[in-house]
């Protein structure tokens, strides 16, 4: 077994220490009616992003962030949902709609065994 010291040495530790614990399971998507179609059910949370007229919008920054203020996950949406997978407790999505810089967060909170449906709607 090889010890810390050794680790160390190798640049190991650092890249160990770099990555998340876990990977947030994700998905992006939802251009079209055939992609929404195609879109998984078994994600729990999904967030959806669309314009004031109800237009759906695509290219959203998101970070999301747990109850500490961890980041789970920052990504740009390749659709208007994004759905992931949380354990139960307390979360933060701070959306960007990348086109203007307007800002959307909210906080919400995940229960065990059901499922959560957010509507993120960007003004400008």
């Amino acid at each position: 077994m090889k010890t810390l010291m050794q680790l160390a040495s190798t640049g190991l530790l650092a890249l160990a220490l770099a990555l998340p614990a876990a990977a947030l399971d994700y998905w992006s998507g939802g251009v079209g009616s055939e992609a929404r179609a195609e879109a998984p059910t078994d994600y729990n949370t999904t967030f959806e992003f669309f314009e004031r007229s109800g237009s759906f919008l695509a290219g959203v920054e998101v970070r999301l962030t747990d109850g500490n203020g961890d980041v789970l996950l920052e990504t740009t949406s390749t659709g208007p949902w994004l759905m992931v997978n949380l354990d139960e407790g307390a979360y933060r999505i701070e959306a960007t709609r990348e086109s203007t810089g307007e800002v959307q967060r909210v906080r919400f909170n995940v229960a065990s065994g059901q499922q959560e449906k957010y509507g993120l709607r960007f003004m400008e």
